[in-house]
């Protein structure tokens, strides 16, 4: 979480360098070559039959197209970022919510008490962030589109794609989110990038660090556990970007964000605890 906290950071500072979809593209095109290459020299196993590339394509047009594309769009059209972590915050609730009747697994009394109590401790967070001027209604509507494409991609990774070689299912599902950001871009950007140091720095991070890093474990994590202990886990990135926020860029942390991390940790606590 704490890899994957900087990606809103660091999307808010390189959308000034392009426009949404391009920047995504290359994102997706980049990682996809890195990890193919990874594949390439440990020469993972490839799946045979073709519905495993189909499903693969699938989610990642969902994690990596939808929930970063959403993501991007919002924040793009000014939808203050702890809006579009407030939005996010319900991931674990519909996670929890629909892993019984698709996955079959029980969310328990106290689970659900702490799903409820991190979602509490995240509102307490961005309370002090969601300004009192109403953002449009397309960028809230992107950041609901990039809440359902994180958690519907999730759902079908667990209960689809988990036997996959990860560095493969990775592979697939970022071509297959290139593809279609790129498409998407030919048709609606100029597809224009203010190439320099800075903006090239700020993408290898994104590909490095959140893109492989940070989805690698996320995944790793859903295959071994039950979705809703994982994204309980996204209660916790409110905080730690409120965290980076106070680190980096010197902005005040106050008693009703520290609080709200306080609950939210406890929420996580109270999910993932045996």
């Amino acid at each position: 979480m704490l890899l994957w906290s900087t990606g809103y950071i660091t999307t808010k500072m390189i959308l000034p360098y392009g426009e949404p979809l391009t920047l995504l593209f290359w994102r997706c095109l980049l990682t996809a070559v890195i990890m193919g290459l990874l594949c390439i020299l440990a020469k993972a196993p490839w799946p045979r039959q073709r519905r495993a590339y189909l499903l693969a394509a699938t989610i990642g047009i969902l994690v990596h197209g939808f929930f970063l594309g959403g993501s991007y769009f919002a924040i793009e059209r000014g939808v203050n970022t702890g809006i579009v972590a407030l939005i996010g915050g319900l991931q674990p609730l519909l996670t929890a919510a629909a892993a019984g009747p698709l996955l079959g697994e029980r969310v328990s009394n106290r689970q659900w008490l702490g799903l409820v109590l991190g979602l509490g401790g995240v509102g307490l967070v961005v309370f002090g962030k969601i300004g009192f001027d109403t953002a449009g209604l397309a960028g809230t509507g992107f950041a609901v589109l990039s809440l359902l494409g994180i958690t519907t991609g999730t759902l079908a990774q667990k209960r689809f794609a988990a036997r996959i070689d990860l560095r493969v299912n990775m592979t697939i599902q970022f071509s297959a989110a290139a593809v279609a950001a790129f498409i998407l871009a030919a048709l609606t950007e100029s597809m224009q990038v203010d190439w320099g140091l800075e903006v090239s720095l700020i993408l290898a991070w994104m590909i490095l660090v959140v893109s492989i890093a940070a989805f690698g474990l996320m995944f790793m994590l859903v295959k071994l556990n039950e979705t809703s202990k994982v994204t309980s886990l996204f209660y916790l990135t409110p905080p730690l970007v409120s965290l980076w926020g106070f680190l980096l860029f010197n902005e005040t942390l106050g008693l009703l964000a520290i609080a709200g991390m306080v609950v939210a940790a406890l929420g996580v606590a109270l999910v993932t605890r045996p």
